[in-house]
């Protein structure tokens, strides 16, 4: 393959029937070279590329910027990297050689097959790592259209009340924050209530950390005032 870089409008990275088989030789150019597959989003197209790959580190890197709670933690579980692409807008990804196991696309679009490979991943429980963006995400039409893809394919796997419906990625994301949002899948269960635990743990750490800089300042006001 001469061609290591390819640029996708939006409707051939999310629609189901575009025309894309160079996305299937990039894909097996990557496996056969030992290749970073790498997925760059913007406003108005998507960027595949084959990268020289990692020596170490983790398996899937995703980028992109927090929807609620920016954790700094992520649970190393299935469940919790299950619900990962819920709870971001995605902006880019990246699959080192040994998360890419699958040789094309099939008739499934792009789209899917990027979610595909982060569901390996997860299930797989490899590596994962997430690179925060504080700035507005710049993709978030393709950024919906992946967690779309995601959305289907999982309902196809779990069956579970909690996927269905115009609302199920913003159940999702509130499953991971607030409890009563019940899940009768055991692995969505245990992952959401893994990031609450964490949610919490750094929201109160938050707090005693403003306690204290607010006595800081009083200390600070006090002493000057004593000395006027």
């Amino acid at each position: 393959m001469n061609q290591v870089r390819l640029a996708l409008s939006t409707q051939e990275f999310l629609g189901p029937k575009a025309q894309t088989p160079a996305v299937d030789e990039l894909l097996r150019h990557c496996l056969a070279t030992k290749a970073a597959f790498v997925v760059d989003l913007g406003p108005r197209e998507a960027r595949l590329e084959a990268r020289p790959a990692a020596r170490s580190g983790p398996v899937c890197v995703i980028r992109g910027r927090w929807r609620s709670h920016q954790f700094r933690e992520i649970p190393a579980t299935t469940g919790a990297l299950l619900l990962l692409p819920f709870l971001c807008w995605i902006d880019g990804l990246r699959f080192e050689p040994t998360a890419l196991t699958t040789l094309g696309r099939d008739t499934r679009t792009v789209a899917d097959l990027v979610m595909r490979l982060v569901y390996g991943c997860a299930v797989r429980t490899q590596p994962f790592t997430f690179e925060s963006t504080s700035s507005p995400s710049a993709a978030l039409e393709l950024s919906k259209g992946l967690q779309k893809n995601y959305l289907w394919m999982l309902r196809s796997m779990l069956r579970d009340p909690l996927l269905q419906g115009s609302e199920a990625s913003v159940r999702l994301l509130a499953a991971a924050h607030l409890p009563g949002f019940e899940t009768s899948s055991p692995l969505l269960q245990a992952g959401a209530a893994q990031f609450r635990q964490i949610a919490g743990r750094e929201l109160r750490a938050s707090a005693a950390t403003t306690r204290r800089r607010r006595l800081v300042d009083l200390r600070e006001r006090w002493i000057a005032s004593s000395h006027h």
